[in-house]
């Protein structure tokens, strides 16, 4: 309903003419727009069922306007250079308690999404571009600690959520250890940050 709302829609309000043809279904078809409104629908690939209203440049979304996610999340605002850039809303993330939001508001993200991106993108089991799941992200950095670092067991359990199997040892535990925690994460973040300078990275976003 909200798609056929935006695409019937009034132009006025928005500061450029509509393109000729209005609706694209790929960032293909919007080649030569310049300057214009226009809507976008992905019918397929990473994106698909995604959808952007509002203004383009160079063929890309830039300016003012509303991007669409499939499970019905929004983000209405400005874009530069076909990215959400500079000032604009997340409705959910409005008074959301979650660091990570998930599509609903009051949700935390889905344990599922991280896969659902990755598998998206050519990775996982008999993936096109590698073998890489989620998982591997946890199990990295769960070594580290025992082989790099100096952090204590408990505290890189806790930082995975890993419940504690003994009964009795789990009744008598009542911290969180967040300030050893966080201190752990930032060694971690520092520690990427290093490495990168003499390890080959993959960076699984980019297209191959």
């Amino acid at each position: 309903m909200g798609l056929a709302l935006l695409l019937v829609s009034s132009t006025e309000g928005w500061s450029l003419p509509p393109c000729s043809n209005t609706t694209a279904k790929s960032m293909q078809e919007t080649q030569g727009w310049d300057n214009f409104f226009g809507n976008l629908y992905f019918e397929t690939g990473q994106f698909k069922e995604d959808k952007y209203v509002g203004e383009f440049r160079d063929g890309r979304r830039y300016g003012q306007g509303t991007y669409i996610w499939v499970y019905e999340d929004k983000y209405v605002g400005e874009f530069r250079d076909g990215i959400a850039h500079g000032k604009g809303t997340l409705p959910r993330n409005d008074g959301n308690p979650h660091l990570f939001p998930g599509a609903r508001f009051g949700k935390s993200l889905s344990n599922m999404a991280l896969l659902q991106l990755m598998r998206g993108m050519g990775f996982g089991i008999n993936g096109s571009r590698g073998d890489y799941v989620p998982h591997g992200f946890r199990s990295s950095f769960r070594d580290w600690p025992g082989e790099v670092s100096s952090f204590p067991r408990d505290v890189a359990e806790m930082a995975l959520a890993h419940t504690i199997e003994n009964k009795v040892e789990a009744a008598y535990w009542r911290g969180d250890l967040f300030t050893k925690r966080r201190a752990m994460m930032q060694a971690w973040a520092n520690y990427l940050h290093k490495r990168q300078a003499g390890l080959r990275v993959l960076n699984i976003d980019k297209r191959a």
